[in-house]
């Protein structure tokens, strides 16, 4: 597993830390969440299925009769 050191002035300090409080995460987890949001190429999975996963007639990217 890599390790990241990182330097940050003391407001985003408290800021991170307050967004992972937020979050119910350690800081590590919060930071690696959010370069994974970051760095990500694919649509969460609540917009593939709004967008195409959705089976209901109607909804969906091409999945409704008509």
């Amino acid at each position: 597993m890599g390790q990241v050191t990182i330097y940050l002035d003391n407001e985003l300090e408290m800021k991170m830390k307050r967004a992972a409080m937020a979050g119910h995460l350690s800081v590590s987890k919060w930071i690696a969440y959010v370069i994974g949001e970051k760095i990500s190429t694919e649509w969460s999975q609540d917009c593939q299925w709004l967008w195409g996963g959705c089976t209901t007639p109607g909804w969906g990217g091409g999945t409704s009769e008509q």
